[in-house]
C-alpha cells in the first residue's frame, strides 16, 4: 500500500524490460538459435538499436560471436499435435567455444 499522493505520483506503465535491461544474454541466445540478426527477430516490443548494438559490441569483444556454429535445439516434448514454443526451446553453453585454443 502507498499514500493517495504516492499513487498519483506513479507513471501511468512501467518502461517495457525491453528497454531497460542488457540485451547481451538475449543476442548471445538469438545466435545460439541460428538467428544471424536479432533485428529480424519478432520481437513484441523491438529494443532501441543502440541497445542491440551495444549488446552485439560486447559479445564481439569478448569472442561470443566470432566462430560460426550450427544451431543446436533442444527440444522438451510436448504433446502430440501441439507445436513446441520458444519457451521450449533450449541451448547448450558447451556451443560457445574460445577459438584461440583451436
Amino acid at each position: 500500500m502507498w499514500t493517495e499522493r504516492h499513487h498519483y505520483a506513479l507513471e501511468d506503465y512501467e518502461l517495457p524490460e525491453v528497454n531497460r535491461v542488457d540485451l547481451a544474454g538475449t543476442v548471445l541466445a538469438l545466435h545460439a538459435w541460428g538467428a544471424d540478426d536479432p533485428r529480424k527477430f519478432g520481437w513484441y516490443e523491438r529494443p532501441p538499436e543502440e541497445s542491440l548494438a551495444g549488446a552485439e559490441r560486447l559479445l564481439a569483444m569478448l569472442g561470443a560471436t566470432r566462430i560460426k556454429i550450427a544451431p543446436v535445439p533442444v527440444f522438451n516434448p510436448v504433446p502430440n499435435g501441439t507445436s513446441p514454443s520458444l519457451n521450449s526451446l533450449s541451448w547448450d553453453s558447451h556451443l560457445f567455444i574460445d577459438d584461440a585454443n583451436r
